[in-house]
């Protein structure tokens, strides 16, 4: 047979490596652009948006109008990762992954377009709130899909370390907005120039769409599907049968989702109107954090390939517990130098030592058949606390009288549930996912 005549996906199989990195390739990009998208409203909603959009409020008033648009796309993530989840694990996980990257990038090209309030009245807040549901529906889907294809094309004993790659587009994306917005003066920002980030993302898209397309479907979930094995209703065979591991990857991400937030969204907000920080200041901190995040994500994820999950994520909570009154008390000397250290830590050592492995933590919890839906949901319930602790962390400062020790709390407690979390998660580092099937989904 000549190698004109060779399908795509026997290529693939006599060339496992290169087709793994394309899947490689293929997530992180999807990822970054997924999360720029996300990082750039964030930075956006600390910095203009109060002004902006919601100019006829107080400023902080302002300010949590503009945290809560942050959220709203984080309390619809549970809906569309099981529909996203329901369709990845019934057509397959590459179709919705092109699904999720189309939306994601529209929609954060049209909030780029959106007049502000002074043009166009409460049509503005309103037409910015749609585009980040469009968001919050579209990275309910990327990211488990994403997740999914690395870890199934990945062998066993590197589960971790090709996973964690994959999420390197979380402090990727986080290092390029900040990037965005540290570079450009304010009163430029506030003239327009707040669009360019937002405009930029059409070419990522591009880029992305173009990889995606030609990346194959997970070997694993193909011979599930084509051996007559898939679920048809995998969402409610969950319910039936895998409540209890979606419960606890929802719980497991309290303690990253909650300390990730406060560093990506919360601070930029707190250490200027409160510390007297200048922004450049905070986003230099946030680029030096995210850059080094690049780094740590993979060195987790092989370190976990060696000694288990759950010991590098129970090291990441206990941290996250342990630091979260020291952190504080770092940012609020109001040393730029001490305020690095802070977000260093918090970010790059705890969040990442968290965040880099659950892909593959929360996917060797799921059976193939379910795997996509049990992933997204659990996950997305799970963000649903980071998505609001920018403004839970406004509120708690606002009634603390402008003191950091109930943000404190708030960080300790959201670890200690992740540490209880973990605990409850069987690990299954190294162990083949080929055959992992539900009951109800077995043939009989």
């Amino acid at each position: 047979m000549s190698v004109g005549t060779i399908s795509k996906e026997t290529q693939a199989e006599l060339d496992p490596t290169g087709q793994l990195n394309k899947v490689v390739a293929s997530s992180l990009i999807g990822t970054a652009l997924e999360y720029y998208d996300f990082f750039i409203f964030g930075t956006a909603s600390a910095v203009v948006f109060p002004r902006l959009f919601f100019p006829n409020l107080s400023s902080l008033g302002g300010i949590l109008a503009a945290y809560a648009t942050l959220s709203i796309p984080f309390l619809v993530r549970p809906i569309g990762g099981a529909v996203f989840g329901h369709f990845g694990d019934t057509i397959g996980r590459k179709k919705m992954l092109i699904v999720t990257l189309v939306m994601m990038g529209l929609s954060t090209f049209g909030i780029g377009l959106v007049p502000a309030y002074d043009t166009i009245g409460f049509w503005a807040p309103l037409l910015v709130i749609t585009f980040r549901v469009i968001q919050g529906v579209a990275l309910s889907g990327e990211w488990g899909g994403a997740a999914i294809m690395i870890v199934e094309h990945s062998p066993p004993q590197r589960r971790g370390f090709y996973s964690a790659l994959t999420q390197i587009g979380n402090p990727m994306a986080l290092f390029v907005s900040a990037l965005m917005f540290a570079i450009i003066p304010t009163a430029s920002l506030l003239n327009g120039a707040w669009r360019i980030p937002f405009l930029l993302s059409i070419v990522a898209l591009g880029i992305g769409l173009y990889i995606r397309t030609h990346v194959q479907e997970s070997p694993i979930f193909a011979s599930l599907k084509e051996s007559g094995r898939s679920s048809r209703t995998p969402f409610l065979d969950i319910l039936r049968r895998g409540k209890r591991p979606v419960l606890m990857a929802a719980g497991t991400r309290a303690g990253e989702a909650v300390l990730a937030w406060i560093v990506i969204a919360f601070l930029l907000s707190y250490a200027t109107r409160t510390l007297g920080f200048s922004s450049q200041t905070v986003l230099y901190g946030i680029l030096t954090t995210s850059g080094l995040a690049m780094i740590t994500f993979p060195i987790f994820g092989a370190i976990s390939d060696r000694v288990g999950r759950r010991a590098v994520f129970l090291f990441g909570a206990g941290t996250t517990a342990i630091f979260a009154f020291p952190f504080f008390w770092l940012i609020d000397s109001g040393s730029p130098a001490l305020f690095y250290i802070a977000v260093v830590f918090g970010y790059a050592v705890s969040v990442s030592a968290m965040y880099a492995l659950e892909p593959v933590f929360f996917s060797e919890a799921f059976d193939t058949s379910v795997r996509f839906s049990g992933i997204s949901t659990g996950f997305n319930i799970g963000g649903v606390i980071g998505g609001v602790t920018p403004m839970i962390g406004t509120s708690l400062v606002a009634l603390a009288g402008g003191k950091s020790w109930a943000l404190s709390i708030f960080i300790m407690v959201a670890g200690l549930i992740t540490v209880v979390c973990v605990c409850m998660i069987s690990e299954r580092a190294g162990q083949s996912l080929a055959d992992d099937v539900l009951p109800a989904a077995r043939s009989d």
